[in-house]
């Protein structure tokens, strides 16, 4: 590829020296000195602000609802695995909207101006997300105690009347018989 050499030169500039290494993109966070991605002021502000107009309402919009899973997978790097886990109710809220007969269609594209009745499980998630997204904000980029290995040597018999095992590790050598 060939550049012209009347190219503007352009630097990125960085304190690499300061405590503050990081940056906001896409609505994340991410901190180099503490390791951890989290979400952005307003970002949290938009999902508590959504989360707490969907609460009250007997029956919410599925748009909404919609939006706000969508905010909650998105910040899921920041936010852990418990927000993927705590949006399978507002999953199948979402799928509600859809007769059975509308559900055979390969792209539902229909029934996003109706409006679903939240469930007990639905609720509970909702309330679960608004009080806990700011103690779960904040995810480190690696595992802070990754997983041990451990070698372990195992063996086995089977017999048509039953079966046993035993495993050998040099860890086992300490403990008593």
């Amino acid at each position: 590829f060939f550049f012209s050499s009347r190219r503007r030169h352009t630097r990125l500039q960085g304190d690499w020296s300061s405590d503050v290494c990081s940056s906001d993109l896409l609505g994340s966070f991410i901190s180099f000195p503490q390791q951890s991605f989290s979400l952005t002021p307003d970002r949290l502000a938009r999902i508590t602000t959504l989360g707490h107009s969907l609460l009250p309402l007997p029956t919410v919009p599925v748009k909404r609802l919609a939006r706000l899973t969508g905010y909650l997978i998105s910040g899921t790097h920041c936010l852990g695995p418990a927000a993927r886990i705590r949006t399978k109710a507002f999953y199948a809220a979402i799928q509600s909207r859809l007769t059975p007969s509308e559900r055979t269609t390969p792209f539902p594209r229909i029934g996003w101006h109706r409006r679903v009745t939240l469930s007990a499980a639905c609720r509970r998630d909702l309330l679960f997300g608004i009080s806990h997204i700011h103690s779960l904000n904040g995810q480190p980029f690696c595992l802070t105690n990754p997983p041990h290995a451990l070698d372990l040597a195992t063996n086995t018999d089977s017999s048509g009347c039953g079966w046993g095992g035993f495993l050998l590790s040099p860890f086992f050598r300490h403990l008593p018989p």
